[in-house]
């Protein structure tokens, strides 16, 4: 009995690594598609600048536009979350039920490591449907913009909502990357199974290695020869009663 609990010991803790590395493929595997089913926002832009320049609209608001659009269009992405976090909620049940085997110690590991992916598996869930139903920054935006009547106050604005779009998803980026490593050192240190910090780091390296939509957005238009909103904006247009009005426009 003694030499067959022995060698029943390896064979469960293999299949606890087998599970891990399963899982972390998995979430992987969820979080590449997701990347490849959010697109290029470069080929996304190349599709909807058609669209945009069907108005007389302003470079900035122009992308703007193709943001709003692009976003709205990976805001198909809360399916993939759902589906994450679906995953992350059975690991954990897979965890939980293997809780049973080892010393009170891992035991302990185990059943946080199941309340750890349960959490997340129902963060990712309420995400991934707010995600599907909730407008997103770059869409509330624009309609606040497309609200403007003057076409100079339009491009400011459209200016304003580039840069601070981008600021905020860079933000987001980096606060998400860091608690994915925070999460990644944590498992690390609890557990003597490096699978176990495999998930959170390769979601950490994505977060700080990938630049968000509305980053490379800005990046783009600036490249094009777009104002940052800091700047000077100098417009001429045509008067209410006729003839030319000059305006400036100034933010700082």
């Amino acid at each position: 009995m003694i030499g067959a609990d022995r060698a029943g010991g390896p064979e469960t803790s293999g299949s606890k690594g087998e599970n891990m590395k399963a899982l972390a493929l998995l979430t992987i595997a969820v979080l590449a598609s997701s990347a490849l089913w959010a697109g290029d926002p470069a080929s996304e832009a190349r599709t909807f600048s058609l669209a945009a320049v069907q108005e007389p609209t302003s470079v900035a608001e122009r992308y703007l536009f193709e943001l709003a659009l692009a976003s709205k269009k990976g805001r198909r992405l809360g399916y993939v979350l759902v589906v994450g976090g679906a995953a992350l909620v059975a690991g954990g049940f897979a965890l939980a039920g293997s809780a049973d085997d080892g010393d009170d110690l891992e035991v302990f590991f185990d059943a946080l490591g199941a309340a750890v992916l349960w959490a997340s598996g129902a963060v990712a869930i309420i995400g991934g449907t707010a995600t599907l139903i909730i407008a997103s920054g770059p869409e509330r935006r624009y309609a606040v913009v497309k609200s403007l009547p003057d076409p100079l106050h339009r491009e400011q604005a459209s200016r304003e909502a580039l840069h601070d779009l981008a600021r905020s998803g860079k933000v987001k980026r980096l606060i998400i990357g860091g608690a994915f490593s925070a999460l990644a050192v944590y498992s690390l240190a609890a557990g003597d199974e490096s699978q176990a910090a495999l998930v959170p780091g390769a979601l950490a390296a994505f977060q700080f290695l990938i630049k968000s939509r509305e980053e490379r957005t800005y990046a783009r238009y600036l490249a094009a020869g777009g104002l940052p909103p800091d700047r000077i904006n100098v417009g001429v247009g045509p008067g209410p009663r006729g003839g030319f009005r000059v305006a400036v426009v100034a933010s700082f």
